[in-house]
């Protein structure tokens, strides 16, 4: 939780962090850690929260991880990134507040901090701390502590509201090019809808035939928080694929094959000064399964497909990359799944001739099992009185 003072300027939305001192961007790349006083001074594990460089390596203009929302009134505001919150992590209370010097607030400059009582105040400031290991390029992270002996620069932090078509704005930066297009699966902890003309956002609805189906939604849809995406743009700067991040959402489409991820992230801190041997190591990522598991190339033929990566493979990883989506199968699906869009899926589909359905209401799935529920019907093809309707 977040909470302003009285002479801090109100914050409420989307914003990017940065340190003074480093340059380096706040960023959520876990969701573990804690934080707790006691007689000897502050224990902490806050190896989750990150400062990451702003380099082709972080993108920071295309990284969930640095997107933090900041929601509420008055003096409580909660500050979220990645599903989960600062407050969720440490189990703290902290404050924005503004950085005075001779006795006059600093425009742009604030401290991030919580009060410990007899203890004095904890102060989010950057750090290098990593010496025999470094777990993100570029990057550092965030001690907790009394800035007594900080370099006071490292305390404080500016808050850039992210908006589109400003300078501070989130767009897509993706890596595949097929079809004089430009591709990336997708997956982040907040709403979003399309700004940018030639940005379509797909999720696979069905395998058919040995391809995967993408059916596209509307231009002007409301992407819903924790949905994983196929993201098609015409270029592969992020200045021209930019998306509205939203504070309202929408349902979930519940015919998604696609699964997303937050995190790739894992260290062990080799260091003298740990936390408890139980939250000392950090492992949080999401293993890919060659049986279960297609994700998002371009083959030999320059044609988007959802393939079967093996080990030694150039676009083989052992685990699935951060805030991306991969597609589940099962064990019997084909290495290489084609795309398939849903309007050559609805019309070319060839469902099964049942004579179980009567001329009435009755409605089957294209296997000839009757639909008892048809109260809520996943998008898909069904057969309602002998013909084929498109749900």
């Amino acid at each position: 939780m977040l909470v302003a003072s009285a002479q801090a300027q109100t914050f409420s939305g989307y914003y990017r962090i940065w340190n003074d001192y480093s340059k380096r961007y706040l960023s959520l790349l876990d969701n573990k850690g804690w934080a707790k006083a006691s007689t000897g001074g502050l224990d902490y594990d806050l190896f989750a929260i990150r400062t990451l460089l702003d380099n082709e390596a972080n993108d920071i203009v295309s990284n969930p991880a640095a997107v933090i929302f900041i929601s509420g009134q008055k003096n409580a505001y909660n500050c979220a990134a990645q599903g989960t919150s600062l407050q969720e992590i440490t189990a703290k209370t902290f404050q924005i507040r503004s950085y005075y010097q001779n006795g006059k607030p600093v425009a742009g400059k604030y401290l991030i901090r919580a009060e410990e009582g007899s203890l004095g105040a904890i102060v989010l400031h950057d750090m290098n701390y990593f010496v025999n290991f470094e777990a993100q390029a570029d990057s550092g992270n965030v001690g907790a502590q009394n800035p007594s002996g900080l370099i006071k620069e490292k305390t404080l932090w500016h808050f850039d509201a992210i908006s589109s078509n400003s300078s501070c704005f989130f767009g897509f930066t993706p890596s595949l090019h097929a079809n004089g297009k430009y591709y990336q699966t997708f997956y982040a902890g907040f709403p979003f809808k399309v700004v940018s003309s030639g940005v379509t956002v797909y999720y696979v609805s069905a395998l058919y035939n040995g391809k995967a189906v993408i059916r596209p939604y509307a231009s002007s849809a409301v992407i819903p928080a924790k949905t994983p995406v196929l993201v098609e743009c015409s270029s592969s700067s992020a200045a021209n694929n930019q998306i509205e991040l939203l504070t309202s959402t929408a349902a979930a489409p519940k015919d998604n094959l696609l699964r997303g991820v937050f995190f790739n992230y894992t260290y062990d801190d080799y260091t003298t000064l740990k936390p408890s041997s139980s939250n000392r190591v950090h492992n949080n990522r999401m293993a890919y399964s060659p049986s279960t598991m297609r994700l998002l190339r371009v083959n030999s033929a320059g044609e988007l497909i959802f393939d079967k990566v093996s080990a030694g493979e150039e676009d083989y990883r052992p685990y699935i990359a951060a805030n991306t989506a991969y597609l589940t199968v099962p064990s019997s699906a084909p290495d290489e799944l084609p795309m398939m869009t849903y309007t050559d899926y609805t019309a070319g589909i060839d469902g099964p001739t049942t004579t179980a359905a009567p001329a009435d209401d009755a409605v089957y799935t294209l296997s000839g099992v009757r639909v008892t529920d048809t109260g809520y019907l996943p998008h898909g093809i069904y057969i309602k009185g002998g013909k084929k309707v498109v749900r």
